[in-house]
């Protein structure tokens, strides 16, 4: 147990300890990179990062996420095909970003094959392959401040039925 008086996790702090299997992140506000690398059994059905402004990279790289919502950061962190940032891309099927997120930075989840639904209020702009290859990804919601999607940003989305798109677009 994380007492309540932790807000911060540092770099690689519990890097590879892959019998860890639960952990209460609900008063974190800043979690540095790789802080739960291969952290194998580590699960979350819903892991709700309400308080997160500050999130690293590969911060839960090996995690097994169902449903994520990303709390109160402000950037999304940059991303390329190599990096997890959201847990094991095997997995994740849900993702809500909440209303200080601006843009989707490239490769964000690419790869995701699981994910089914993506829900970002204010977000203007879909980087490059932001979603490339997010098989299962179904509904899509963008809100009405959304301006720019990138070259290949739902690219291999096959089962993509439905993205909500501000009329100012259409």
């Amino acid at each position: 147990t994380i007492a309540s008086s932790v807000v911060s996790i540092g770099s690689s702090a519990f890097e590879g300890c892959s019998a860890l299997a639960s952990i209460d992140l609900s008063n974190i506000i800043k979690i540095n990179n790789k802080t739960f690398y291969n952290c194998t059994s580590l699960a979350f059905d819903y892991l709700n990062l309400s308080n997160l402004t500050s999130l690293g990279q590969n911060v839960f790289y090996g995690v097994k996420i169902k449903k994520l919502n990303i709390g109160k950061l402000t950037s999304l962190p940059s991303a390329s095909v190599v990096f997890q940032n959201y847990g094991d891309k095997s997995v994740l099927e849900e993702i809500i970003v909440n209303e200080n997120i601006p843009d989707v930075p490239n490769y964000s989840f690419f790869d995701y094959s699981k994910l089914k639904s993506f829900s970002a209020h204010n977000v203007t702009s879909i980087g490059e392959r932001a979603f490339g290859n997010c098989s299962s990804l179904e509904s899509v919601n963008l809100g009405d401040k959304f301006t720019s999607i990138s070259a290949r940003a739902f690219h291999g989305c096959s089962l993509l039925k439905e993205i909500y798109l501000p009329p100012t677009l259409l």
